[in-house]
């Protein structure tokens, strides 16, 4: 999440390390600053869960709405700290975390990767994927393997989404080989049908 309010330039607003302009001494810095303050707000947004999501909706006052720093402060204050001991927390629940189904999974993995971030543990997404790929079951194997090869850079944030992609595209699979076998049991193919060759004309009677 640090990485992603960098990148769109917030990251120092939400951390509180540059301060609001004056509104009326220097508007055109004011409005930047506003805007990058709305920017992570809905950055930050977006990539919640809902459990925490219907936190932040029942505890943000309505003032705050779309306030990047105030958001920032009320999960850093709820979930974490700087402190050794909540990035020790952080850490051994996304370890904790066991695969049962992938619709149960995802969420959980989710949940305990926010946990990471806000706690402000150091741990990039490389290794959080290998940590992620290793609770997989042996039907994801494939999974596994394409993620290794060609997805070893993404953000683990984008990694998730293509667990379901790929439990989608496995089940179709699975549906046409099953329909094809059952279409095949249920007319099967004549065999030498390709190889029948034509008959000679009869020959007219003398």
């Amino acid at each position: 999440m640090k990485a992603k309010l960098h990148k769109n330039k917030s990251l120092q607003v939400v951390n509180g390390s540059v301060a609001c302009p004056d509104p009326e001494k220097d508007k055109e810095n004011f409005r930047l600053y506003a805007k990058l303050n709305e920017d992570a707000y809905i950055e930050i947004i977006q990539h919640l869960n809902q459990e925490v999501l219907a936190y932040v909706s029942t505890t943000l006052v309505e003032a705050d709405e779309f306030n990047g720093l105030k958001l920032w402060q009320l999960l850093k204050s709820k979930y974490a700290g700087n402190d050794l001991t909540s990035k020790t927390t952080a850490l051994k629940k996304f370890l904790a975390v066991d695969f049962s189904s992938l619709p149960s999974f995802l969420p959980v993995i989710r949940s305990a990767n926010h946990r990471l971030v806000v706690s402000g543990i150091s741990l990039d997404d490389q290794v959080k994927t290998i940590l992620m790929l290793d609770k997989l079951p042996k039907s994801f194997e494939s999974f596994k393997t394409n993620i290794s090869m060609n997805f070893e850079s993404e953000p683990f944030e984008n990694v998730l989404p293509l667990q379901f992609r790929f439990k989608v595209s496995s089940l179709i699979k699975a549906a046409s080989h099953a329909f094809t076998v059952r279409s095949l049991a249920i007319n099967p193919p004549i065999a030498g049908l390709n190889t029948l060759k034509k008959l000679p004309k009869p020959r007219p009677l003398t």
